[in-house]
């Protein structure tokens, strides 16, 4: 985890950013997109590999990487793949929104589980149930209502008192 800290670190420092736009592959979308789709693939590919080779699946919390090679492609592959569809969604307003709002919807989204846990056992029974797909259904509905309740309570939080959201207070 250190070397992906480390990694952003030292290209945030150094603007290799402005130095991969300028790049001649990331202006030519053909070029761009077969090299996300190779590293997307490759990265699915070190995964499946890894995950015969050690016969667990990987668990970061665990210190289990499997074969540590395969480990950094699947995740180099992934970081990629997202990188790119961040691109293609950056004009998507609703996930702007959402991403100017994590910090509460981190710190605020465990209240709403919990109240769906304990207030309405049926869904905690649900959710307990395993990969049906009532289960899946109610987990997007959970979710969906979580995270909305959250942002909701950011905004609250936000005027009442912005900087424990890291913000200031706009003086009118």
């Amino acid at each position: 985890m250190l070397f992906w800290y480390e990694l952003g670190i030292v290209i945030q420092s150094h603007s290799l950013l402005n130095y991969f736009k300028e790049i001649k592959v990331f202006n030519n979308s053909a070029k761009f997109i077969l090299i996300v789709i190779i590293s997307f693939t490759a990265g699915i590919i070190s995964t499946f590999a890894n995950f015969n080779i050690t016969k667990t699946s990987l668990q970061v919390r665990q210190d289990i990487y499997g074969v540590i090679p395969l480990y950094y492609l699947a995740a180099l592959g992934g970081i990629v793949f997202m990188c790119y569809l961040a691109l293609c969604l950056q004009n998507v307003t609703w996930l702007q929104k959402l991403g100017k709002n994590t910090l509460s919807v981190l710190c605020l989204h465990k209240f709403p589980v919990l109240a769906f846990q304990e207030v309405l056992p049926y869904t905690r029974n649900l959710l307990a149930g395993g990969n049906s797909i009532s289960a899946m259904i109610t987990a997007c509905v959970v979710t969906f209502i979580s995270v909305s309740l959250s942002c909701f309570g950011g905004w609250i939080i936000e005027r009442i008192c912005p900087l424990i959201l890291g913000k200031r207070r706009h003086l009118k």
